[in-house]
């Protein structure tokens, strides 16, 4: 994210940018000019400072190197050994996508007494199956859930996980994201894949 940055060693504290700047984004405080929450970073400042002590700072990002994670996930929902319907559609789509990208279709399964739904995800595309099986797992609980999960996906690396829209993915899936510190779209409709494993 870009950032304006003021150069205290050319400000003359004119303060030609308080005056300038549309949203009140800018204030001198002391001997300083601070910039707050409200800058749009409109750029109308650095293009009025006569000391030229205004400028736009690109933030570096942080760049993933995307040959580390292979592989789409699907987390296999499952009740009391009863696969959730919607992970017949995720195993399909996943194995869509994956073709483009050849790469492997994974289906994790949380829950106890789990053979049943595990041989459903093979039976229904998945090349393979990580399986935590325990007795605390045999219910859902959120807390525990994305412990597992997050877990799990931390070692696997996967491009992509496809996690249905239920009330338990609706949880589920926010907190993973969150502490994978990564992307999520809900409600999607439509999934297409790049070469390049960009997920569209």
């Amino acid at each position: 994210m870009s950032t304006i940055k003021i150069d205290s060693t050319r400000c003359t504290l004119c303060e030609v940018c308080l005056s300038v700047c549309p949203f009140n984004a800018m204030s001198r405080i002391d001997d300083k000019i601070i910039i707050n929450s409200a800058c749009k970073l409109c750029k109308i400042c650095i293009k009025n400072c006569p000391a030229g002590a205004i400028s736009l700072e690109e933030a570096h990002r942080l760049m993933v190197n995307k040959d580390e994670y292979k592989g789409i996930v699907v987390f296999a929902e499952n009740r009391q050994g009863i696969l959730a319907p919607v992970v017949k559609e995720l195993l399909g789509k996943a194995r869509t996508l994956a073709e483009v990208i050849e790469h492997p279709v994974i289906a994790i399964v949380l829950g106890h007494h789990t053979d049943e739904v595990v041989s459903q995800c093979l039976h229904l595309g998945a090349d393979k199956v990580i399986v935590a099986d325990d007795i605390e797992l045999s219910e859902f609980r959120s807390d525990i859930y994305s412990d597992v999960l997050v877990s799990i996906l931390q070692r696997l690396k996967p491009s992509v996980v496809l996690v249905g829209a239920t009330p338990v993915g609706r949880s589920l899936a926010p907190k993973a994201a969150v502490r994978m510190d990564t992307g999520l779209t809900a409600d999607c409709t439509q999934l297409e894949m790049k070469k390049n494993t960009d997920l569209v």
